[in-house]
């Protein structure tokens, strides 16, 4: 247990003993060169090989899932414009429907009551147009 938790110590904190001596000084004395090399390119290997592997698991799911949202909001902005569009449709046949009528109600009319019509319409837009000035002014 004791030699799992220096390893653990040497790759997380560094490798130093219990009094704060580094422990590389006393695996070059008792191994030699070669360990301290081996120990080296482990350590390399971990810091950049397997959390440089850790790092792009995490941009590629970060990247997918933006992807995915990008999909959603995509398709939320075309319904919300098929939705607008169908209601302006909506609008625009009733408003013509409103104009035929109008139309047609009018060409019922003799020239006297269309005359008269236009006289009223006049008169009701003058008196309008003075009853808004009387209350802005």
């Amino acid at each position: 247990f004791r030699s799992m938790f220096t390893v653990f110590r040497c790759l997380i904190d560094g490798c130093s003993s219990a009094d704060g001596t580094p422990l590389m000084l006393y695996f070059y004395d008792s191994h030699g060169l070669i360990f301290v090399v081996a120990y080296v390119l482990v350590i390399v290997f971990i810091l950049f090989g397997v959390f440089n592997l850790i790092m792009a698991i995490f941009v590629e799911k970060t990247l997918e899932y933006a992807k995915l949202d990008t999909a959603k909001r995509r398709e939320a902005r075309y319904k919300e414009d098929v939705r607008i569009a169908k209601e302006l449709r909506q609008l625009v046949l009733r408003i013509c429907s409103h104009q035929n009528s109008v139309r047609q109600e009018y060409s019922k009319k003799t020239p006297g009551q269309k005359n008269m019509d236009s006289l009223k319409s006049g008169f009701k837009f003058a008196f309008r147009g003075a009853r808004f000035m009387n209350d802005d002014g």
